[in-house]
């Protein structure tokens, strides 16, 4: 039997930005972070922004398809 309001994506995959935590590089006192650090860093980050658009975008997808039914 199919549920009255699919969604199109599942609701476990939009992950909360709290829900997870970050993979980056941090310094320690005396020691800076390398170059390569920081573009690992910056990687990251476009990443994880990467992460939340998408998210987003699945939410305003599944809301479109509920208001098209």
């Amino acid at each position: 039997m199919l549920p009255t309001d699919p969604l199109l994506f599942d609701p476990d995959d939009l992950r909360g930005s709290s829900a997870y935590r970050s993979l980056a590089v941090r310094s320690t006192p005396g020691r800076p972070l390398g170059k390569e650090e920081r573009a690992f860093n910056r990687a990251l980050a476009r990443l994880e922004a990467l992460n939340r658009a998408l998210d987003e975008e699945k939410r305003r997808l599944d809301r479109l398809l509920a208001i098209s039914r």
